[in-house]
Formats: C-alpha cells, sequence, structure tokens
C-alpha cells in the first residue's frame, strides 16, 4: 500500500526551507572575512560557536528519536496523520519495528559524531596553539 504525498506540505516545506536558508547564506557570505580574523584571535570564541552549532543539531536527532518512538508504538511506518513530501510505501508490524530500531542506531551514532566535532576542535586548537 502507497499513502500519497500532500502537495500543501511539500510546498510549505520548501518556503520554510528557503526562509531559512536564504538568510543565513547571505549572513555567512557577508560574516566570512571578517569572522576569520576574529577568530585567529579568539580560538575559545571559536570552540563556542562549534559547541553551540553542536547542540543546534541535536534539535533534528530529537524529531528523529521521536518519529521512531511514534513508528515503534503504532508498528507503521509512516504513522497515521503523519503529512508526507513525497509518496510512501506503508510498512507494518516486524517491518515498521526494523525501521524504528534502525532510525533509534542513527540517531545514537549521529549524536555520538556530533558530540565528538567540540571535542576535535578543542584538541585541534589545543595543537595549534602549543599548550
Amino acid at each position: 500500500m502507497i499513502e500519497r504525498a500532500d502537495p500543501a506540505t511539500r510546498r510549505k516545506t520548501l518556503i520554510i526551507l528557503l526562509a531559512l536558508c536564504a538568510p543565513m547564506l547571505l549572513m555567512l557570505r557577508s560574516a566570512e572575512s571578517q569572522s576569520v580574523q576574529v577568530f585567529a584571535e579568539q580560538p575559545e570564541l571559536l570552540l563556542a560557536v562549534v559547541a553551540v552549532v553542536s547542540l543546534l543539531m541535536l534539535v533534528p536527532l530529537g524529531l528523529l528519536w521521536r518519529l521512531a518512538l511514534r513508528i515503534q508504538r503504532s508498528e507503521r511506518f509512516p504513522p497515521s496523520g503523519e503529512k508526507l513530501l513525497r509518496d510512501t510505501r506503508v510498512r507494518t508490524g516486524a517491518d515498521a519495528l526494523r525501521y524504528a530500531r534502525f532510525l533509534k542506531v542513527l540517531v545514537a551514532l549521529l549524536a555520538l559524531a556530533i558530540a565528538a566535532i567540540p571535542v576535535l576542535f578543542f584538541l585541534l586548537l589545543r595543537s595549534l596553539s602549543g599548550v
């Protein structure tokens, strides 16, 4: 069985992504030359920025974990009432539970990778500063 996509949700998602990404790209472009100099003078500021960005990357992982729990409870993917961006084959029973387990493992691995980013930056900055 195939569950159909919702065209309105697809349009809304595209508009939101453009509204979020366009200003961010413009800000990055205008600030890139200044920020390199600031970060070179204050490496601890770079470490703080990396830590904050890493924490922000955990938000989508929380949403993925929540989706995995909903799949596990309903034993159905996609969960009932979910608005879809594309046509999706419905999985039920053991197939859906396998998908939920896969999502949980993926979230755990990505969380470990995200947690390692500030640590690696700290080690890199420490080795570059010669401390």
